[in-house]
């Protein structure tokens, strides 16, 4: 019986990564999008998430499709359990963050400048 609630432990704990992928955030901002102003975003955002405990493993850049403002997209090394915690606070105390598209192991949500 132990045997078993332990299996059953170990296979309800949320994924940290999933199949070695890490975790990929969206971030939107409301920024016109000019790629000679990158750097302007790339280190603020990085000691974000550094003073997070996350490391980011790469940014890249580009623009939205249909608004022409910057998305931010950042490969993360950090575990799923704490990322949702550190995304919110990154979109809510940003200046230039809006919101937040995150994909962590078989989990995707939103989260938006107005989350509570």
């Amino acid at each position: 019986m132990a045997l078993i609630l332990l299996l059953l432990a170990f296979f309800s704990i949320p994924e940290g990564y999933a199949h070695g992928k890490l975790p990929f955030v969206t971030f939107y901002t409301m920024q016109p999008y000019n790629p000679k102003y990158n750097v302007f975003y790339r280190e603020p955002l990085k000691n974000e998430l550094a003073d997070q405990g996350v490391n980011v493993t790469q940014i890249t850049f580009r623009e939205h499709p249909e608004r022409e403002t910057l998305l931010i997209e950042v490969s993360l090394d950090a575990d799923c359990i704490r990322l949702p915690e550190v995304i919110r606070k990154v979109v809510t105390e940003s200046v230039f963050v809006t919101s937040a598209d995150v994909r962590c192991g078989r989990e995707r949500y939103w989260v938006g400048e107005d989350y509570h």
